[in-house]
């Protein structure tokens, strides 16, 4: 079995160098454009030259289309940029799940217990890809639910400000500006570049349309279609509207609160649950002790 693994791990080292001898030069300068700090582009150029045979988009269209929205949410980019990115990701967690399985194996052959650490490293290959994705969805969850948080008080300003006369544009702008300079949420940032995109002369219809898909959020899509209805019309119409989802949008943000306060509170089970342990052996250990013989 040992001897197995013994050219199964030189077997799959020496396929690795000749991927990566033959993608170096290939992927040269996709590597010096990537904008976004990968450790180990240049290593896994291979398994990138891998995933361009496999045609991921064609295969996968509507997982890979998922992975590609929420890449454009975390690094604020262009689905262009999207696509690159979630292919060198993808490369970087298939060279790590290789080299934990390439470790494993020689862990096996050094040690003897081939089984054992083979199976170690099948299982760590499968659970590092895992890690990667659910950590990506965590960032993808909290940027959303911080971009569902501040979009009540946003609205409100809004409202205010419609009512008062002022047209959209000219609203989203203040709000924009007023947080410029100062810490920012995603929303603000956002709304910045929305700004900026007016101050370009770049159409409104247009530049909602940006600022819906860059949130990425449902409640988003809901807030820019309203405004698009009923921007034309201003006045009282666009007022009642923009009140009436500013109202269900507060209730939506007092039962994120709610459910946010249960997941705090049920996370503290457990731990509490270890210090009851720990203070009934503190408790019981002396009075056992005394009456033990």
């Amino acid at each position: 079995m040992s001897l197995f693994i013994t050219i199964l791990l030189i077997l799959e080292n020496l396929l690795y160098l000749l991927f990566y001898l033959k993608t170096r030069r290939t992927f040269n300068r996709k590597l010096s454009d990537f904008p976004y700090g990968a450790r180990r582009q240049e290593w896994s150029a291979a398994f990138y030259w891998l995933l361009e045979g496999i045609d991921l988009p064609t295969r996968f269209p509507s997982w890979f289309s998922a992975l590609r929205r929420k890449i454009m949410v975390i690094h604020r980019c262009s689905l262009d940029e999207a696509d690159g990115i979630a292919k060198w990701m993808m490369a970087e967690t298939m060279l790590l799940s290789f080299l934990v399985h390439d470790l494993t194996l020689l862990l096996a052959v050094v040690d003897g217990s081939s089984l054992t650490y083979a199976g170690m490293g099948l299982l760590l290959s499968v659970i590092i890809p895992y890690g990667k994705y659910r950590d990506l969805e965590h960032k993808w969850i909290e940027i959303k639910r911080s971009i569902v948080l501040d979009l009540p008080e946003l609205l409100d300003k809004l409202t205010l400000l419609v009512n008062a006369g002022e047209t959209v544009q000219g609203a989203i702008a203040r709000c924009a500006e007023r947080r410029a300079g100062r810490t920012t949420t995603r929303l603000y940032q956002e709304l910045a570049q929305t700004r900026q995109e007016l101050a370009n002369r770049i159409s409104f219809h247009r530049a909602m349309e940006d600022f819906s898909k860059r949130c990425s959020a449902q409640e988003v899509s809901i807030f820019t279609t309203t405004i698009l209805m009923n921007y034309r019309r201003g006045g009282d119409e666009l007022v009642a509207a923009l009140r009436e989802l500013s109202r269900d949008l507060w209730e939506k943000r007092k039962a994120a609160a709610r459910i946010a306060g249960e997941e705090a509170s049920s996370k503290l089970v457990f731990p509490m649950i270890i210090i009851f342990i720990v203070v009934m052996v503190v408790i019981v250990s002396p009075a056992v002790m005394i009456m033990s013989p």
